[in-house]
């Protein structure tokens, strides 16, 4: 005999039937608790369809919670009769509980009847901070002026942020004076608050206000950063010399904070040569500890006179005076620069200044690839080579060379010069020339590789060597990836450490593959106050690792900032498209149309990362959308498509709807001189080999 009752659910052959029995009585009872519920529902709200004022109010301080919930929906949808808004608005200061009044307060501001606004106004000061929250938040719904003074005084305090919102959304004249006198007149952080407010809420004479000598010398940091960053956002176009001098009345400190204001106003002053010449002028007069600023806005405009002050500065009997010039014409794009320094680097006695000059000289040189004339790159490097003092800089300029290969003929005939004279660098000559990649058959136009994300189930390291062993020359990176094999919890991306980057240089130049670009997400925009210095870095690792440009698909709203990034840091930024998707209408950015009005009057430097996958996806003909951004497509993802559906796979070249000979007959006749990647996102056994036949494609086109 068994010590235990059998288990219901673990039953012998004999009596498991009445186990079965038992489990259909017990889903038959749950099912009619289910039933019961649904009816006490039903019942609950059908009681107050319709229902009187007083009783809708009354269920607010129901015990159950259904019953509330019904109450609110009358109030803010279902029943829209003038004595249950009275009633309701009544009820806000008496309905008992404190999280129940803040959804009354939430409901009769999405009601929108303005009979409610004293009632929510005199909420603001509720003894419950949840209703002073919801009744701010109300308050700027209702744009209610009135309810200012309240919010002023929640400043500060526990619904600072709510009562901050709420400000900026009100509009009113009594409002702005009011901010405007805590600037002028206000103490310590009031004043920070109040012109970021004023700021925020686009007060019209934000800007006159903020260029306030006595704001920047007051002692406070944080309100000259604000008012530096006022001054930024609302400069007028055209202003630049009003702007320097006023920079040039300030302490040094704090004229640097007006850098990015200043750079940003000569880059778009209508006269740009001669605001380069008052620069130069003011540098001329200026003391030395004003020197790093001006220098910096002549290396941000980057126009003739001011490589011509800069060049002149070369040639100062002051050492520092010579460096300070040898940094800035180092981030010069373009090889305009390469001359002047050569010649200052080679006439240079000093040391560590010499090393800087042939070092600043190696960063031009690598900006230089897409350079009209590449003779100059080359010769540049030449001089390095055979001048440079140090091993490490002649080195570093033979690397540089198959940047220039095979678009420049110079580069094998100075690999051998110096196999034959410079017997100290002959095995490095040697792996250099080694590394050079026979020329793809449309490598005279543009250069031709992979895009990482075809390799995204591996590293980047194995998508690097991947990438040489399809035959591609670059590659396209991610910055999601991980890094390498050793390191899998490193990913690739713009807080790489110094020697992580190092390696990934290195593995590229083992691999005689070079990076033309990286694709990043829109993490960084997530946070407004953090975007501009997020955005930053991500350019910043760009230009370290020797990138042409960056690919991404920010929100539009944030292509001004993103221009401005381009211009401080001469890359180029490709806009990407995805196609089109039916369950989400607000997306536009499979439309060419539309895209070709983002970049309607913008640096020549930003334009489109081209996906010719997405756009066979939407439905649409890749080489006439090729035809209508001609001019502003600046990379290719190139793929086909089996069939015009947003779900469609990649196939390789000729077996889809994309016509891909005819895109690369288009984009030779357009002279595009960006990169074209392979771009499979098929996850298959053979996507090497099916990669492979795509390059070889377009070798024979």
């Amino acid at each position: 005999m068994d010590q235990y009752p059998a288990n219901p659910v673990i039953l012998s052959k004999n009596n498991r039937h009445l186990g079965v029995c038992g489990l259909v009585a017990l889903s038959t009872i749950l099912l009619a608790a289910l039933i019961a519920s649904a009816q006490d529902l039903e019942k609950a709200f059908a009681t107050l369809q319709n229902a009187k004022p007083e009783v809708v109010i009354a269920a607010l301080d129901s015990d159950d919670v259904s019953a509330r919930e019904f109450a609110l929906a009358q109030i803010a949808r279902e029943n829209k009769s003038d004595e249950l808004t009275r009633a309701a608005v009544a009820a806000v200061a008496s309905v008992k509980r404190p999280g129940v009044r803040a959804q009354l307060i939430a409901v009769l501001a999405e009601r929108g009847d303005a009979s409610a606004v004293p009632a929510v106004r005199a909420a603001l000061k509720d003894a419950d901070p949840t209703v002073r929250v919801a009744a701010a938040q109300a308050c700027s719904l209702f744009k209610d002026e009135k309810a200012a003074p309240a919010l002023f005084a929640m400043l500060g305090g526990e619904q600072d942020e709510a009562a901050r919102e709420a400000l900026r959304r009100i509009p009113g004249k009594a409002i702005d004076a009011r901010l405007v006198k805590q600037v002028r007149k206000g103490t310590g952080e009031e004043r920070v608050k109040a012109l970021e407010l004023l700021s925020a809420r686009r007060y019209s004479g934000v800007f006159d206000l903020a260029l306030d000598k006595e704001l920047f010398v007051a002692g406070d940091p944080a309100l000259a950063k604000a008012a530096a960053g006022v001054i930024r956002v609302y400069a007028p176009s055209g202003d630049f010399a009003r702007l320097l001098a006023f920079a040039l009345s300030l302490p040094v400190p704090s004229a640097d904070l007006l850098a990015g204001a200043l750079s940003t106003a000569l880059d778009e002053t209508p006269d740009r040569t001669e605001s380069e010449r008052r620069v130069g002028e003011a540098l001329a007069t200026c003391g030395p500890e004003r020197a790093p600023l001006l220098t910096g806005l002549l290396a941000a405009s980057q126009g003739d006179e001011a490589l011509a002050v800069l060049s002149k500065r070369l040639e100062s009997p002051e050492l520092d005076t010579r460096k300070d010039a040898l940094r800035n014409l180092g981030k010069w794009n373009g090889t305009a620069a390469l001359v002047p320094m050569v010649l200052a680097a080679r006439r240079e006695r000093d040391a560590g200044a010499q090393t800087l000059a042939w070092r600043a000289v190696l960063d031009v040189v690598r900006r230089s690839e897409k350079a009209e004339y590449l003779g100059q790159p080359v010769s540049a490097i030449q001089q390095a080579v055979w001048y440079a003092p140090r091993r490490e800089e002649r080195v570093a300029a033979l690397q540089a060379l198959p940047l220039f290969h095979p678009k420049a003929p110079e580069v094998e005939w100075l690999l051998a010069k110096v196999e034959a004279e410079c017997p100290d660098l002959a095995e490095e000559a040697q792996r250099v020339k080694a590394s050079l990649i026979p020329p793809l058959a449309c490598a005279e136009s543009f250069d031709v590789g992979v895009a990482a994300y075809s390799f995204r189930k591996v590293t980047a390291f194995e998508a690097i060597e991947k990438t040489q062993a399809c035959g591609g020359n670059v590659i396209e990176f991610f910055l999601w990836q991980k890094l390498s094999p050793e390191h899998p919890d490193v990913i690739l991306n713009q807080d790489l450490s110094e020697g992580d980057l190092a390696a990934l240089k290195a593995k590229l130049q083992a691999c005689g593959v070079r990076a033309v670009s990286a694709y990043f997400n829109n993490a960084v925009f997530q946070d407004p106050a953090q975007t501009e210095t997020k955005l930053r870095k991500v350019f910043a690792f760009a230009q370290k690792l020797g990138l042409r440009g960056l690919t991404g698909e920010p929100p539009v709203e944030q292509l001004d900032l993103v221009e401005k990034m381009v211009k401080e840091t001469g890359l180029r930024f490709c806009f990407h498209n995805h196609p089109k998707n039916p369950a989400k209408p607000e997306y536009k950015n499979w439309d060419p149309v539309y895209l070709s009005g983002l970049m309607a009057n913008r640096d020549p430097r930003m334009g489109f990362s081209l996906d010719t996958g997405h756009i066979g996806r939407s439905g649409l003909d890749a080489v006439e959308t090729v035809k209508l951004l001609k001019g502003r497509v600046l990379s290719v993802h190139l793929k086909d498509v089996k069939e015009a559906t947003r779900e469609s796979i990649d196939v390789p070249y000729g077996q889809g709807i994309c016509n891909i000979a005819g895109i690369l007959a288009e984009l030779k006749k357009q002279g595009f001189s960006g990169h074209a990647v392979v771009e499979y996102e098929n996850i298959t056994d053979h996507e090497m080999d099916d990669v492979k036949f795509c390059l070889a494609f377009i070798r024979s086109h």
